[in-house]
């Protein structure tokens, strides 16, 4: 693909990512909270391929990409501790913690 085939392709699927997470939210605040947390996985999954996974956070280039997947990680922990399970939320929070200290944000 060209340079801006790939730039649509990605603002495409940042799009998607975002209403899932966006749809997840409204399941969360309906207190459908399974829902949610099948949004916001679906979401997470399709950021991580977005930003080449967790461990490719280096690049400038994804530095939406990773913003909207803290967003997203931290949304799905408060689902989580919505249901009670605080060990999952924890782990949640931890993975959006790692992603903003890799980026210098503390």
């Amino acid at each position: 693909k060209s340079e801006r085939g790939i730039t649509q392709s990605w603002s495409v699927q940042e799009r998607i990512a975002k209403t899932l997470q966006r749809i997840g939210i409204v399941h969360w605040k309906q207190g459908a909270y399974e829902d949610s947390i099948n949004m916001l996985s679906t979401s997470l999954g399709v950021y991580e391929s977005l930003s080449g996974g967790y461990n490719n956070y280096g690049n400038h280039v994804y530095t939406s990409i990773r913003l909207e997947l803290v967003d997203c990680l931290l949304a799905l922990g408060r689902t989580h501790h919505s249901i009670g399970n605080t060990s999952k939320a924890f782990e949640e929070f931890k993975r959006a913690f790692a992603i903003l200290k890799s980026n210098g944000i503390e």
